[in-house]
C-alpha cells in the first residue's frame, strides 16, 4: 500500500514528517493517578493548574508505570492558550518519550470515555486475554452478555500482516475489535432501509418512535420516515 493511500484512510508512518509532527503537538501530562488508589485516574482540566497545585503534591503521582519520581506538580499554561499539564516536582525527571506518553494517557482517555457514556461496561487497561496470548491496551466486557472488546492503542509502525495476525489472534478467541465491529458497522450501514441509514440520525430516529409508539400512531409509518428516496424508492433486485 503506498503512502499517500494509507494517510487517506487515517494512518501515519512512523518516520515520516507527519508522524513526527503528530507526536510532537503540546506534549503535556494531562492524567495521573492517586497515591492511595492506583487503579484510579485523574484529569487535570484545562485552567485548574493553580487551584489543584497543592492537592497534586498531596495527593497524585505519575501514571507511567516505568516511572522512577512519581511526585508531581502542576504548570499553568491556560494564560497564554496553552494546555495545563503536570510536571515533575524532580527536575531532570519523567523524560519519558512522547510515544510511550501518548500511548497511555491514550488508553486512560479511551477507558475513561467509555465508563463514563457506558457504565454498565467493565472496562479493564491492560488486561490479558486468554492465556496471555494477547494483552488488550482497554478490554470492554458486557456484564449481562459477557461479550468483549479489545481496544488497540496504535502510535508504533505496524504491517498490515501483524494486524491480520493480531486481529485473528483476537477472533479465536471470540474477542472483537475495532476492525470487526467497523466491518460490521459498514455492512450494516451498507443494507438498504437500515437504521443506520436513518436520515435523522439515531437519537431522532429513537425519538420519534418512542413519541409514536406512545400516541398510539403508526410505528412502521415514523420508521419510514427517516429512509432516504434510494431506500425508499430502489426496488429489490432479487
Amino acid at each position: 500500500m503506498r503512502r499517500e493511500t494509507m494517510m487517506n484512510v487515517g494512518m501515519l508512518l512512523p518516520g515520516t514528517s507527519e508522524y513526527e509532527a503528530f507526536l510532537s503537538r503540546d506534549q503535556r501530562i494531562v492524567y495521573a493517578r492517586y497515591k492511595d488508589r492506583l487503579s484510579d485516574i485523574y484529569l487535570l482540566e484545562q485552567g485548574q493548574a493553580e487551584t489543584q497545585r497543592e492537592f497534586t503534591r498531596g495527593q497524585l503521582e505519575c501514571m507511567m508505570p516505568d516511572c522512577s519520581a512519581r511526585r508531581l506538580t502542576t504548570v499553568s499554561r491556560s494564560h497564554s492558550g496553552r494546555r495545563d499539564g503536570f510536571r515533575h516536582f524532580a527536575k531532570g525527571h519523567g523524560n519519558h518519550s512522547p510515544e510511550s506518553l501518548n500511548h497511555q494517557q491514550a488508553k486512560l482517555a479511551v477507558a475513561s470515555w467509555i465508563s463514563r457514556r457506558h457504565p454498565g461496561l467493565l472496562v479493564q487497561l491492560e488486561q490479558p486475554v486468554g492465556a496471555r496470548d494477547r494483552v488488550a491496551d482497554v478490554l470492554v466486557t458486557s456484564v449481562t452478555s459477557g461479550k468483549r472488546m479489545a481496544i488497540e492503542i496504535q502510535y508504533s509502525g505496524m504491517s498490515i500482516a501483524q494486524w491480520r495476525e493480531r486481529h485473528e489472534s483476537y477472533a479465536s478467541m471470540d474477542v472483537a475489535d475495532l476492525s470487526s465491529n467497523r466491518i460490521e458497522y459498514i455492512q450494516r450501514r451498507g443494507t438498504p432501509a437500515s437504521p443506520l441509514r436513518d436520515v435523522r440520525g439515531a437519537r431522532q430516529r429513537a425519538v420519534v418512535m418512542r413519541e409514536a409508539s406512545r400516541a398510539g400512531a403508526d410505528v412502521d409509518a415514523a420508521v419510514d420516515a427517516g429512509l432516504s428516496d434510494l431506500d425508499r424508492f430502489q426496488s429489490t433486485l432479487w
